[in-house]
């Protein structure tokens, strides 16, 4: 009878001890729980998913942004679905990506193979890169970082454009702003009207061949086959007196001030050459370039001159070329960026999750000195996912061949009944409960999370 009393009284004091430790591993949850919070809103914005499932990738929590992620699959996406089969879905694709350019799709491993090659392992975290297609066809990059806690994994996912495709669009971006600077220029340089165009601090980007003849004068010859462009506007007058430079420079900058369109003329080699300076506005209304367009003024010439492109179809043209090498060059450096921030932000959640694991860590530290054999069970699962020493030398067996494992795998089936049965009274009831058998005496109670939902099964084999 005492032996009883002193068995319940040890036994009560061991539920106040982890119910401390269960306390105390709430509270620290909490606070994770704000960093979590916080977190959450970077997902968002970063149309990142979180996941954690089961070794055999059941999917037990999901926050962030699962509904962008796995769009495709949400109606289906749910607790308890194969989280890598959702993969396949949103991917069409069974295979890794690797970084080496060498080798052929046919020779890389699939996914599934890595990943269990994972999860029998012991690396603490795995990094993934699978190509996608989405419904639409468009072609995209998943990364997926697996990260082992306890018998548990956490899954990050995050879309974007994949390095391949972020290098195939700045190739194919390069490629169709070179050949359509190929193309103007060769329209431009075949008209017989003059054109230059000046960035915003006027610099010259570009100047077709007339230009140079109705800009330049016969003294100037060298400047006529000279590449100019990338040198300041001003550079080319150099043999012009101070105040005719003034007076071009001055056309430039009303047309600036004034944000419309200004001609003059000015003679040239004995001609009479008209000058239009037309603004270029960016997409925020701010003056980006000038495109100046220069003709002989027929008036004062008996050659007669016809132009093969209206001046402000030419200027048109310019402003649409020079608005699409500002969108790609935007595009790219957002994207850029998106990777950058993303990463940052990654390493921010690790270093959260390296605390958390840390202090679970030091609580389990104390179950493993007590001198009784502990057990914890994680739920729904019900494996073990901790085991003390004097569990290890009750069984007889190793923490390996027993962590992870359910009773199944471990008691005979005689014994897995009678557990199996008080187990599942335990989670009706939500009452602690005995197993008593001719071999084993068990106790058994419930741990719950802060919104009092059962999370573990804390077991205590007595000695018989």
């Amino acid at each position: 009878m005492k032996s009883s009393e002193s068995d319940k009284s040890q036994f009560d004091d061991l539920k106040r001890t982890i119910a401390k430790l269960s306390s105390d591993k709430i509270d620290l949850a909490n606070k994770i729980d704000e960093k979590d919070r916080e977190f959450e809103e970077y997902l968002k914005i970063a149309e990142m998913a979180v996941v954690d499932c089961t070794d055999d990738f059941r999917v037990m929590n999901t926050f962030g942004a699962v509904d962008i992620v796995f769009k495709e699959v949400i109606k289906s996406f749910e607790r308890g679905v194969n989280l890598i089969r959702m993969v396949h879905k949103i991917t069409k694709n069974f295979k890794e990506k690797s970084d080496d350019p060498n080798i052929s799709p046919e020779d890389l491993p699939e996914f599934e193979t890595t990943l269990s090659t994972f999860v029998t392992g012991n690396r603490d975290e795995k990094d993934l890169k699978i190509v996608g297609e989405s419904e639409d066809g468009e072609i995209f990059l998943l990364l997926w970082k697996i990260k082992r806690s306890n018998r548990m994994f956490r899954n990050y996912f995050r879309i974007i454009p994949s390095n391949a495709v972020i290098e195939s669009a700045q190739k194919h971006h390069a490629i169709q702003i070179k050949n359509k600077e190929k193309e103007f220029r060769e329209i431009l340089n075949v008209t017989n009207d003059g054109i230059c165009i000046l960035d915003s601090k006027s610099i010259i980007t570009f100047m077709n061949d007339t230009a140079r003849k109705m800009y330049l004068s016969n003294a100037a010859e060298v400047l006529k086959k000279a590449n100019i462009e990338g040198k300041y506007f001003r550079e080319l007058f150099i043999t012009e007196d101070v105040e005719d430079l003034n007076k071009r420079l001055n056309f430039n900058t009303s047309a600036i001030t004034s944000k419309s369109i200004v001609k003059y003329n000015k003679m040239t080699n004995g001609k009479d050459v008209e000058f239009t300076v037309y603004p270029i506005f960016d997409k925020f209304g701010i003056i980006s370039s000038l495109v100046i367009i220069s003709r002989i003024n027929s008036r004062h010439d008996n050659i007669v001159v016809s132009s093969n492109l209206d001046q402000k179809k030419i200027a048109a043209t310019i402003k649409q070329l020079l608005d699409e090498k500002q969108v790609a060059k935007e595009r790219i450096k957002e994207l850029e960026i998106n990777q950058k921030w993303f990463s940052k932000k990654i390493n921010e959640l690790n270093e959260n999750t390296k605390i958390f694991h840390k202090t679970i860590k030091s609580l389990y530290s104390y179950l493993e000195n007590i001198p009784l054999p502990i057990s914890i069970l994680q739920l729904p699962t019900e494996k073990y996912e901790f085991v003390n020493k004097e569990f290890e030398t009750y069984l007889g067996k190793l923490r390996s061949n027993i962590v992870n494992k359910t009773d199944e795998e471990i008691f005979d089936e005689k014994l897995c009944s009678s557990i199996k049965e008080k187990t599942v009274e335990l989670q009706k009831t939500n009452i602690a409960n005995e197993i008593n058998t001719e071999s084993v005496h068990i106790k058994q109670t419930l741990i719950y999370n802060e919104n009092h939902n059962p999370i573990q099964i804390v077991r205590v084999f007595v000695q018989k």
